[in-house]
């Protein structure tokens, strides 16, 4: 009778778990039919508790200790879930199930849990199989090929999530640093634009604008040694070897473009330098050079946007894998205000000419 209880015991909880004398033998495979057991039992405990959550237990019981206790063993299989959410074919059948009565988007889960429940059961014997064939030719060929492969994917993988957070961490330091001169520079900026248009006087211009100059000096020093960083990065082997073609090409269209940005704000700080020593041929060539680095850094910032927006390429496996870090930057440092006439280098009248700071 016991024995009767075990087998109907095994067949509902190890369907595809092999038993026989020889295997029971061994200490590891004891270790292995343990190890599957708590899988296939997680597995099918998910679905009860996606069934309790929906239909039994009451919705005000969702923070609740005892909720957050009776997650914890569905907790594998759900994030699994989560982790193959992000492979076009899981949308697909999620689509195709979300209308299916009556647990509509929980069928999809459910059928995943189900999927784990005898995967490692299944792998289980699939080892078995190989160790048992290993002397055959084909078995070794396709097994050390499987093994090379799935051991490149996971090592690229891992180089390629360590090159992300090393690039989220360089963004999180322009966000950071540079970004609050960009915004203190430009919001000047329009101050003084804003005093020339109320025809205010030329000492409060100056102030103003003194203080555009200073902000803009701190903002070329940050941004130069920001670029110095990002081009030892854009530059490393690393990145050359594992980051894929369109997201370089988009790294260093942002680069040139920043570049451009340093060159054409250098150039205003030297072209209202001429304005105090009233040097008419120097003003023209300046203004020249901004304007160029100015539409330069334009352009290049578009095609930024063109190529990280609708980027042509190739479908890569390692996307599915990886993930951003969440940026450390608070949001009012992306709030960078829209500078009236871009292209149009700040000019001073000439009854302002006379007026030093």
């Amino acid at each position: 009778m016991k024995q009767k209880i075990s087998k109907i015991l095994h067949f509902l909880a190890l369907p595809f778990f092999p038993e026989n004398r020889e295997l029971k033998k061994h200490r590891w495979h004891k270790v292995i039919k343990i190890v599957t057991i708590i899988i296939a039992l997680s597995s099918l405990y998910s679905i009860f508790w996606l069934l309790a959550i929906f239909f039994i237990l009451p919705p005000s019981s969702g923070n609740s200790l005892f909720s957050k206790l009776l997650y914890y063993p569905a907790y594998i299989p759900l994030n699994i879930s989560n982790l193959l959410s992000r492979f076009p074919i899981y949308g697909i059948v999620f689509r195709a199930l979300s209308y299916v009565p009556p647990f509509g988007p929980m069928t999809l889960i459910a059928i995943l849990s189900l999927i784990y429940f005898v995967t490692p059961s299944l792998l289980y014997r699939l080892t078995i199989y190989v160790s048992r064939r290993f002397y055959l030719r084909k078995v070794k060929i396709i097994f050390f090929a499987t093994v090379i492969i799935l051991g490149w994917f996971i090592f690229s993988t891992w180089k390629y999530q360590q090159i992300i957070n090393e690039g989220s961490v360089i963004a999180d330091e322009q966000c950071l640093k540079v970004n609050p001169l960009i915004i203190a520079r430009k919001n000047s900026y329009i101050n003084s634009m804003k005093i020339l248009q109320a025809s205010g006087s030329a000492q409060d211009y100056w102030t103003e604008t003194d203080k555009y100059l200073a902000i803009s000096k701190k903002f070329i020093e940050a941004e130069n040694t920001w670029l110095a960083t990002q081009k030892a990065y854009t530059d490393s082997k690393d990145t050359i070897t594992y980051v894929p073609a369109y997201i370089r090409n988009a790294g260093q269209l942002q680069y040139d473009s920043r570049v451009a940005d340093v060159k054409a704000t250098s150039g205003i700080v030297e072209l209202f330098e001429t304005y105090k020593n009233i040097d008419a041929a120097k003003q023209k060539t300046l203004s020249d050079s901004i304007l160029n680095e100015t539409k330069k850094s334009n352009d290049l910032n578009d095609e930024y946007s063109k190529v990280y927006d609708h980027p042509k390429r190739t479908f890569d496996l390692r996307d599915y894998f990886t993930s951003v870090p969440q940026s450390k930057c608070p949001p009012e440092n992306f709030n960078i205000p829209d500078v009236p006439s871009l292209l149009a280098p700040p000019v001073v009248p000439q009854n302002l000419n006379g007026f030093n700071s």
